[in-house]
């Protein structure tokens, strides 16, 4: 019987990739079953390959942290807070004589 690296190199490789393989799924199904991510499946679509007769299937999968989801809406919420807050220094500007241009400074 010989020993032949190459067998032996890609079985370990083999091996390997589908150790982190079980370990990503693992981590993906942990942080699914905690909310934190969400997986987003888009339309299934079928067609049938004229020349092999063959059905294909497709479909689009997306996953969205959940965090992202909130940093998202919190960049709307702070986008709309500075809007109304330039209206307010505007509508304010008159009475304490300063200019529409002039900066709000942190801390003043």
């Amino acid at each position: 019987m010989t020993f032949n690296v190459h067998e032996f190199t890609s079985e370990i490789l083999q091996k390997s990739m589908r150790q982190k393989e079980l370990s990503i799924f693992r981590q993906l199904k942990e942080l699914i079953s905690r909310g934190l991510l969400v997986v987003n499946e888009g339309d299934v679509v079928l067609t049938r390959n004229m020349e092999s007769s063959a059905i294909e299937y497709s479909q689009t999968i997306e996953l969205v942290l959940k965090d992202q989801e909130y940093i998202e809406k919190l960049e709307k919420e702070l986008v709309e807070a500075n809007r109304k807050l330039e209206a307010i220094k505007t509508a304010l500007s008159p009475l304490n004589g300063t200019t529409q241009n002039d900066s709000y400074q942190a801390g003043e």
